[in-house]
């Protein structure tokens, strides 16, 4: 059970900050940027309906040490989690392998950001995260930043990767306890307070 998942669901439709959520949850898998379930597209239509002021994506990742904020997104897919045909590869074949995209944080008050996080309990990695993997997240990210390139004024996009829940770990046996485990009310803690921080 994904809890990124879990809490899109459970905020789809609800107001957050004073906006409407609208969620898509997609597969943990590189079906999200190479399948039929690419999860760009659905975004992107939404973006072009005018209707979307912000995306805020959530990721898991069990190594994280609280909300890590990513800034850089990479032409290249390289995970154990992927199937060999799948890793070593860019993401896109006519765009430089590696090449590294930073999305525009300027709509986001960073700052304020971590100190509401910190406020309302949530752990935060301070600092800013130039890697973001080399799984679907990476990929996803790097492939909708492409891709908002070609929109003018485009919303602004915030990809954050989040620790597992006790949830999420409660089936796998030899769970490296030693990794941080965060309630699921703190994901939805955590995702208010993204939310109230953008400009």
């Amino acid at each position: 059970m994904n809890p990124t998942g879990v809490l899109a669901r459970g905020l789809n439709g609800k107001i957050v900050g004073g906006f409407t959520v609208d969620s898509l949850v997609l597969p943990a898998s590189m079906e999200v940027v190479w399948g039929l379930e690419d999860g760009v597209y659905p975004v992107l239509r939404e973006v072009k309906s005018g209707q979307v002021v912000a995306i805020v994506s959530l990721g898991l990742l069990p190594d994280a040490k609280g909300f890590r904020i990513e800034t850089a997104f990479s032409n290249w897919v390289n995970s154990k989690y992927c199937r060999p045909d799948e890793s070593g590869n860019p993401v896109y074949v006519n765009r430089s392998a590696h090449e590294v995209i930073e999305p525009d944080r300027s709509r986001w008050d960073i700052g304020r950001m971590r100190w509401l996080l910190s406020k309302q309990g949530v752990p935060v990695e301070f600092g800013f995260s130039k890697n973001a993997g080399g799984f679907c997240c990476n990929a996803f990210a790097y492939k909708l930043c492409v891709s908002l390139q070609s929109i003018p004024n485009p919303p602004p996009f915030l990809f954050v990767h989040v620790p597992c829940t006790p949830e999420c770990v409660s089936g796998i046996p030899d769970w490296d306890k030693s990794k941080l485990l965060i309630p699921q009310d703190q994901l939805e803690r955590g995702f208010r307070a993204i939310v109230e921080c953008l400009r």
